[in-house]
């Protein structure tokens, strides 16, 4: 990596280095740090800044991380040949640090720090870029909350939604019809019966997804099942010799990725998730979309990405549903997703 740059947010001002400090380039690798309301969030810029388009990539969990499990993924290194991906670890994420106090970990910080993410990344390259949004699964409740707020879409030229979650009652409910119905299939096929049956029970046993308990407990339930119906997935594609050089030798920290796990899972994010619904303002978003979703995707099923096309009020927005994946066809299709995703950058930017 070739510069690590401490960059300060305070007040809405960026202290502690000069714009346009990093040179337009075919193949940049810049490593800085968005510093807010505590937290010290890293940064890492790679590919074709020179193109002037920028992919920020707003990563799922909450907690997981965008440096590492994000940036090694096919699609997304394909991508770095044509634009500017911007990988960021949000708060109490992936190998984020600082020190605030555990009520800070809540969607609206979340999106003030996006907000002060933009504005360093404009001051950075300049204003003149053409500056994209892409998130996953909770990445996508993010990218809306952002653009419903205020004037956030004249900063965006488009949006890109993979498996987004913007309302998290609808996913909780959603993943209890989806997995009532693959339950049986399979448990009639005599497929994996023990397995299906404890699924099956504990939703028949819950006529509702109503607390946060429920929630975590019937997303975990989906990830244990999604395992489960993996002959219908195409297999995850990604660079398992990167990751491993980043973990030896680059920023990657599994015993911080595990302390901002626990941080999150005791968070007022996760204890309100099922407060966290978009669905009514999701009309406010005017600029192009893109909205894509696996046909096997038992986290967050199809009925919520087909809500968030239906409701959104782009005149240009397209759905895409792939095939051969679950939540995430950008790992298991990642040449078919690449070129939708490039498509449709081409045609907006």
């Amino acid at each position: 990596m070739k510069k690590i740059i401490y960059a300060i947010i305070l007040s809405g001002l960026i202290i502690g280095c000069e714009k346009n400090d990093f040179e337009l380039t075919e193949n940049a690798d810049e490593y800085f740090f968005l510093r807010n309301d505590g937290a010290d969030m890293p940064v890492w810029v790679r590919g074709n800044t020179l193109s002037k388009t920028f992919v920020l990539v707003l990563h799922g969990g909450p907690g997981s991380g965008a440096i590492g499990s994000e940036s090694e993924i096919t699609s997304n290194i394909t991508l770095t040949e044509k634009y500017a991906m911007v990988y960021w670890d949000q708060r109490s994420s992936g190998i984020s640090q600082g020190h605030y106090r555990n009520e800070e970990i809540n969607a609206d910080q979340y999106v003030e720090d996006l907000e002060k993410l933009i504005v360093l990344i404009k001051n950075k390259y300049g204003n003149d870029i053409s500056l994209f949004l892409y998130g996953g699964s909770w990445g996508g409740y993010l990218g809306f909350a952002y653009l419903v707020k205020d004037n956030n879409q004249e900063n965006i030229k488009g949006w890109i939604d993979e498996s987004g979650a913007h309302n998290f009652s609808l996913v909780g409910n959603a993943e209890r019809r989806n997995l009532i119905k693959y339950a049986n299939e399979f448990i009639l096929k005599n497929i994996n019966t023990d397995s299906w049956q404890e699924i099956l029970d504990w939703c028949n046993t819950h006529d509702t997804i109503a607390t946060s308990d429920n929630f975590v407990t019937i997303n975990k339930y989906a990830i244990e099942a999604t395992d489960l119906i993996t002959d219908s997935i195409a297999p995850i594609d990604n660079d398992q010799q990167e990751i491993l050089q980043l973990l030896l030798f680059g920023p990657l920290s599994s015993q911080q990725s595990s302390v901002n796990q626990v941080q999150i899972a005791n968070s007022p994010l996760i204890k309100n998730i099922l407060q966290l619904n978009l669905s009514s303002q999701l009309s406010k978003v005017t600029i192009p979309v893109l909205i894509t979703g696996g046909k096997y995707d038992l986290i967050v099923p199809n009925e919520v990405i087909y809500e968030a096309y239906n409701c959104v009020g782009s005149e240009d927005k397209e759905i895409i549903i792939f095939n051969e994946s679950g939540h995430a066809p950008s790992a298991t299709q990642p040449g078919e997703f690449s070129t939708a995703i490039i498509n449709f950058i081409e045609k907006f930017r």
